[in-house]
């Protein structure tokens, strides 16, 4: 059985191609990564997903830097804090 997070995280990634982007994180991702990783986001509309209610706010992930350098984010995983880019 698949939880809730890999499951949101399966369908915001299914959702890149109608954005246009490579990476989407949500809108729990980016406030836990603001700590962490000095990063430039870029706010989606607010899309239903199938298993919510409630529209998911998605932002693009245009970059990252961690302690100072350029991250290349392309890998993104999650866990039970929420999807987290590696």
């Amino acid at each position: 059985m698949v939880g809730d997070t890999v499951n949101l995280a399966s369908r915001i990634q299914g959702l890149n191609k109608g954005f246009g982007n490579d990476i989407l994180i949500s809108a729990i991702t980016v406030e836990r990564l603001v700590d962490d990783i000095d990063i430039e986001v870029e706010k989606q509309s607010a899309t239903t997903v199938k298993g919510k209610r409630n529209p998911v706010e998605v932002y693009k992930l245009v970059q990252a830097f961690y302690a100072g350098l350029r991250c290349n984010a392309k890998i993104v995983i999650s866990s039970s804090r929420g999807s987290l880019p590696i």
